[in-house]
């Protein structure tokens, strides 16, 4: 038996960026105020494809949002909501898993979450400097890589500076080798 949205006062489509709310449509499925659980930073293809492995035969219903990525030429998820027979709703938004449920279930989505953390990606230690972005549901922050610099010490600066250099690199060298 597919599941029906429950006709509700509010519209699904308010403030969900530029998709569907996922507090909304859990509300508008299942007539009530959901649990969140979060898992940031996640390798989101295969969480989604673990998922679909995992829980093929619990599936009531997906909805999903794609853009056409020119670089890749191909269709890229941005946007996914799988619903459960058991009322667990998952969204896949942004690098991370929401995982919205009833108590009665939350042995079920501990079990889930304990299935999800190994494909969680570790940060990456060579960024070291982040934007904080604003995004349709919140903040988070972006890295960026810096790359380092050509530098001509002699056609940019005095015939003098050179030894300084020498002297400023050999500091830097201790001071990092000493963290």
């Amino acid at each position: 038996m597919k599941k029906q949205i429950i006709n509700k006062s509010f519209r699904l489509f308010d403030d969900g960026g530029i998709y569907i709310n996922f507090l909304r449509l859990y509300y508008s499925y299942f007539d009530a105020i959901p649990n969140i659980l979060v898992i940031n930073n996640i390798d989101d293809k295969l969480v989604k494809a673990m998922l679909k492995q995992e829980l093929q035969d619990q599936i009531e219903i997906e909805h999903y949002r794609q853009n056409y990525d020119e670089k890749l030429k191909d269709n890229q998820f941005s946007d996914y909501f799988i619903i459960l027979k058991n009322k667990l709703l998952i969204n896949l938004f942004d690098k991370n898993v929401y995982l919205l449920f009833n108590s009665e279930i939350e042995p079920f989505v501990l079990n889930l979450q304990q299935k999800i953390i190994p494909l969680v990606k570790p940060k990456a230690k060579t960024k070291e400097i982040s934007f904080i972005v604003s995004g349709s549901r919140n903040l988070y922050t972006k890295e960026i890589e810096i790359k380092k610099p050509k530098l001509n010490i002699d056609l940019h600066y005095n015939n003098d500076f050179k030894e300084v250099h020498k002297t400023v690199l050999k500091t830097l060298r201790k001071t990092r080798s000493a963290l």
